[in-house]
């Protein structure tokens, strides 16, 4: 066996020791990740069609870049339709792995539409999340129609996971170019915080606790924020320990980001979910791991905080 097989295999097995999920835990998962959508994500794609049609440009790497024109608003309501459709299918267990996919490839189709005119966002987990899902035996415990249960599976949430981590280094690289410089004229964090504030009118919880701040503590979020962003391929290469300590952090930041920021990232929920429910050796014994506690209160902090957030803001 060759040096960059083992390489690999070693990596890949450490990659799945850090994050593998029992059958059961993911069928709770795949709940749990349909309701939060139907509840709380946009699904609605129709008011598209009200904005001026000179104003749409298509990236070239876009899936919409195949369409001359933009499609009619029916389209769009037929697409919202097999969102909700495939979403509802997922949380009773119809089907639920085709259905996933179905979501999946939707959901990105009319993104596709909805960032042709300028503006993007990040949603890219939350397709990922069902899509890592479909890879899994999620659909086989609590389901109405289970799909087939594959003794091989890919590791579904071992893939989520890295897309996870791919996503957090190319949002930590660029600032940790232009972050770490030691200088405490230049901060990230406020550049932020100022944008939103008085270009966006963002009016955050924690707005002026941030106006009170010292410029080194400031300092200190841009190389905090630098290092969580770019540590989580370490931490799982570290193990689940590790792993899982990150994901307290992640919901820790995602917290501070909407009380001092105003920016929830409500979306990262999901993609956080796997790691979050308790598997059922951690349920059994609870006293002897006391982590998996705070886990789950950070996650409840994180996600009731970015939700308030976006409701009442």
């Amino acid at each position: 066996m060759s040096f960059a097989k083992r390489w690999h295999d070693g990596v890949w097995n450490r990659l799945i020791a850090s994050t593998i999920t029992d059958d059961l835990t993911l069928s709770k998962v795949r709940i749990a990740t349909a309701i939060l959508t139907l509840l709380f994500f946009d699904l609605h794609f129709a008011w598209i069609t009200d904005l001026p049609p000179s104003l749409f440009a298509p990236h070239k790497l876009s899936l919409a870049i195949l369409f001359k024109d933009m499609p009619g608003k029916l389209c769009f309501q037929i697409g919202e339709i097999l969102l909700v459709f495939s979403v509802f299918c997922v949380a009773i267990g119809l089907k639920s792995r085709i259905n996933c996919l179905l979501f999946a490839f939707t959901y990105i189709c009319l993104c596709s539409f909805k960032y042709s005119f300028g503006k993007i966002d990040h949603t890219i987990m939350l397709p990922a999340a069902f899509f890592c899902l479909a890879l899994t035996n999620a659909g086989c415990r609590w389901a109405i129609i289970p799909d087939r249960e594959k003794s091989f599976v890919p590791r579904g949430e071992t893939l989520l996971s890295i897309t996870l981590a791919f996503g957090m280094f190319t949002a930590g690289l660029p600032k940790a170019i232009h972050w770490l410089d030691f200088d405490l004229t230049h901060n990230g964090f406020l550049s932020w915080f100022y944008r939103g504030y008085f270009s966006m009118e963002r009016q955050p919880f924690g707005a002026s606790l941030v106006f009170q701040m010292p410029a080194w503590l400031t300092e200190v979020f841009d190389y905090c924020a630098v290092a969580f962003e770019l540590s989580p391929f370490f931490c799982l290469l570290l193990g689940r320990t590790y792993w899982r300590t990150w994901i307290v952090v992640a919901c820790l930041f995602h917290t501070f980001n909407t009380i001092l920021l105003g920016i929830p990232f409500f979306i990262n929920i999901v993609a956080y979910l796997p790691f979050i429910l308790l598997d059922r050796q951690a349920i059994a014994a609870p006293r002897k791991n006391p982590f998996v506690s705070l886990v789950v209160v950070s996650f409840a902090l994180a996600a009731l905080t970015m939700h308030f957030a976006q409701t009442f803001k």
